[in-house]
């Protein structure tokens, strides 16, 4: 079993912190700009579409820096708290789904299923720290 310093797993906390915010920032900006300047991005609107995206690989690589420095238990909440926030995607999608084949609108930014997935990830870490603490 691998043990950490708290120093060195706050080092790759920061990264993947900073990371998250930058995607956060990128992609609500990508949206407000498609939403809002239209057809006035042609030129750039492929950046603006693909720019979320390449910040995540960050994010992604961040993540993974993070995880492997981190001791079993904290693999082990994270992994449990991914298994949440996967399985209330599972729930919450196919009614998404049918509720856009009913009529109902889901237009507009967030995703409903992102932010559920989210919110589930987010809750479970917390407990997960929580009981273990």
């Amino acid at each position: 079993m691998t043990t950490t310093t708290n120093r060195s797993l706050t080092s790759t906390r920061k990264p993947l912190l900073l990371w998250t915010i930058s995607w956060l920032l990128i992609l609500a900006g990508s949206q407000y700009l498609l939403n809002t300047q239209g057809d006035s991005l042609q030129a750039i609107e492929w950046l603006v579409i693909i720019l979320p995206s390449l910040i995540a690989i960050g994010l992604a690589k961040s993540y993974w820096n993070y995880l492997s420095q981190a001791d079993e238990l904290a693999r082990a909440i994270e992994l449990k708290a991914l298994a949440a926030a996967l399985i209330a995607g599972f729930i919450v999608w196919p009614v998404k789904v049918l509720a856009e084949q009913a009529g109902w609108s889901f237009d507009g930014w967030p995703n409903p299923v992102v932010v559920v997935m989210v919110i589930s990830y987010l809750s479970a870490l917390v407990l997960g720290w929580r009981a273990y603490r």
